[in-house]
């Protein structure tokens, strides 16, 4: 379990900020706060090397925790405000109509704690959706801040490359975008398709939950009766 934890938090957070660390080192380079360069940076088997990488990647993680609010602003709220569970459900009951569907949008957290409860391995597939989700609305941040950063390197000095890469990478902070709304929806949808194993509402799924649990204690009461 601490290994898809790890896992988890690699794609989520210290990845996206490791991309971070880059965005701030270009900036601070453009700026001429820092003239460091890479060569400058001790080899990875030397003592201080190795401290250096540690140290980067605590500050990477860190960095992608602290910045994942403004991401999640940029990418969900700025241009097109809607809660994706609403939509999302909206959506599975225009296409199951026949199903009778009586979630709340509100539902999804408490489905997915009960998913836990019964299936780690699927609810670790439906974590990957949204560490994928929460890695690409960090990129799409990042990539709009390197934009940013072409567009004064443009006004200081007029450059065609640098118009082309502007572009480019405003492209690309589109495309992770609408990439991270992709998987954001999977994750949600997976959620409310795979309760409905269990009840067509909460309160059919918290029943289904007791009854396992009853059902559990029961079992265990016979075989303990029957070694006595």
């Amino acid at each position: 379990m601490s290994l898809t934890i790890g896992i988890y938090d690699l794609f989520a957070y210290t990845i996206p900020g490791l991309f971070y660390l880059v965005v701030m080192y270009a900036s601070l380079r453009q700026f001429g706060i820092v003239q460091l360069g890479i060569s400058n940076i001790p080899d990875i088997p030397s003592g201080l090397g190795l401290l250096v990488f540690i140290l980067v990647v605590v500050a990477a993680h860190l960095l992608g925790h602290l910045l994942d609010i403004f991401a999640h602003w940029f990418v969900f709220r700025l241009f097109k405000p809607f809660k994706y569970s609403e939509r999302v459900l909206e959506n599975m009951k225009a296409t199951h109509s026949n199903v009778g569907i009586c979630f709340e949008p509100k539902d999804w957290g408490l489905l997915f704690s009960m998913l836990r409860q019964r299936s780690q391995e699927h609810a670790q597939l439906i974590d990957s959706f949204e560490a994928n989700s929460i890695m690409l609305r960090n990129i799409s941040l990042g990539l709009f801040l390197l934009v940013l950063l072409q567009i004064d390197s443009l006004i200081t000095s007029f450059n065609p490359l640098s118009l082309i890469l502007a572009i480019g990478l405003f492209v690309l902070s589109i495309v992770a975008r609408k990439r991270s709304h992709m998987f954001h929806a999977w994750f949600l949808t997976d959620i409310f398709e795979s309760s409905l194993d269990y009840g067509k509402n909460v309160n059919e799924v918290l029943a289904y939950q007791s009854q396992k649990q009853e059902l559990k204690a029961e079992n265990k009461t016979k075989a303990k009766t029957r070694r006595k």
